[in-house]
């Protein structure tokens, strides 16, 4: 639900670059161990766009556990960049998808979620040392629902996209 205006604020400012902006719903409620169902929807969710729109760039965006979701799926064909917006990213879960791609994480500097804003320092700070072009900003004050608190993360998310869809290299 916190993606739906922000979806519509990209359709919008992106109409004139022939921007598309598709929500996914999972199939199933949570990550579900080592079925990682949202990485599968994910990447089923890719192949469907890629079927649709053919080889056009992708930009993932996701909230929460979504955001998880969305830097497992990064490696996936035609995704040039991702938003992971107060992400849950535990010790360990792997970078290696985002080499090549451009990256935001947000983060609310005083979630107290699962998601918590070290968990996702951490992960930057791993994916930088393997050369990953992430931006990574804590936003002072805001918890978890960083999009329903902050104009700032709106915007922010906003305008990287619309960075990212000007100059997809």
């Amino acid at each position: 639900l916190e993606l739906r205006g922000q979806g519509r604020t990209l359709a919008d400012r992106g109409a004139d670059r022939g921007l598309a902006v598709h929500l996914l719903r999972y199939r199933n409620r949570g990550w579900n161990g080592a079925r990682a169902d949202p990485v599968v929807d994910t990447r089923w969710a890719l192949t469907r766009l890629a079927d649709r729109h053919g080889p056009v760039p992708v930009i993932l965006v996701g909230y929460s556990m979504g955001g998880r979701a969305a830097v497992w799926a990064a490696g996936g064909a035609n995704v040039t960049a991702v938003v992971a917006i107060a992400p849950w990213l535990p010790g360990g879960d792997p970078v290696d998808g985002l080499q090549g791609r451009r990256a935001l994480i947000l983060h609310g500097s005083r979630d107290r979620s699962e998601a918590r804003p070290e968990l996702s320092l951490a992960y930057a700070e791993r994916a930088r040392a393997l050369g990953v072009d992430l931006v990574r900003r804590e936003l002072p004050g805001i918890g978890h629902h960083v999009l329903w608190r902050s104009r700032s993360a709106r915007t922010t998310v906003t305008d990287f996209v619309l960075e990212v869809t000007a100059d997809p290299s």
